[in-house]
């Protein structure tokens, strides 16, 4: 997905949800992404935006970290990523892990 195409998709909508890419791509400033995950956090810093995503990808983010003894990268991924405004953690259960299959296959 192109800049331009990113930023028609988001004046369409008023709350999105992220996967963890999104943020892996951010955090790491991965170069070719970083132009999109930037408009997509600035876009999410509006007051009129939301976002959801799953407590699995906090557990997806620190895994690194905690696998490198990084407890400073852990302190600050998790400081961010839980008071980061208008983004909503939702703890998955078993209908949401079904419509996120759904998803899923009608996507990828």
């Amino acid at each position: 997905m192109g800049l331009n195409r990113l930023r028609t998709f988001l004046r369409r909508h008023r709350r999105i949800a992220l996967d963890t890419s999104i943020f892996i791509y951010q955090l790491e400033a991965n170069a070719r992404y970083l132009a999109l995950t930037d408009h997509i956090f600035s876009w999410l810093e509006r007051p009129v935006n939301k976002a959801v995503t799953s407590t699995i990808t906090m557990t997806e983010l620190l895994v690194q970290p905690y696998r490198d003894s990084d407890e400073q990268r852990v302190d600050e991924f998790y400081g961010l990523l839980s008071t980061y405004p208008n983004l909503d953690w939702i703890a998955p259960n078993l209908e949401i892990a079904d419509l996120a299959a759904r998803i899923r296959a009608r996507t990828t």
